[in-house]
């Protein structure tokens, strides 16, 4: 999939969605959450023996005192369970690429 700075991605029906605001190939994607102006970034970091750890981030605007105890109450299990099985199925996706990129690689050889 390409994506592109400034791209809009809808996400409902609504028009609640993500806006592209930086993106760098095997590096790092960070989307803004539209209205609000928080953001949720992903990114690579190589680790030894050709692995890489992808780390997500989100970033929450506060509109008050009592905004975080609210959102922690009401977001958090729900965010957590949800964004751990979104990390594991890219996982499995990226170490079935590289498994066929590497049969691939062992049958041109």
């Amino acid at each position: 999939q390409h994506l592109d700075v400034g791209q809009f991605l809808e996400l409902n029906q609504q028009g609640t969605g993500l806006v592209v605001r930086d993106v760098a190939t095997n590096k790092h994607l960070v989307l803004q959450w539209e209205p609000a102006q928080s953001t949720w970034t992903f990114a690579l970091y190589p680790l030894d023996e050709g692995k890489t750890r992808l780390v997500s981030r989100n970033r929450l605007r506060s509109t008050g005192a009592m905004f975080w105890p609210t959102m922690i109450a009401l977001m958090e299990p729900g965010s957590l369970l949800m964004e751990r099985k979104m990390l594991l199925g890219i996982k499995e996706r990226a170490e079935h690429l590289a498994f066929e990129r590497h049969l691939s690689d062992n049958r041109v050889a």
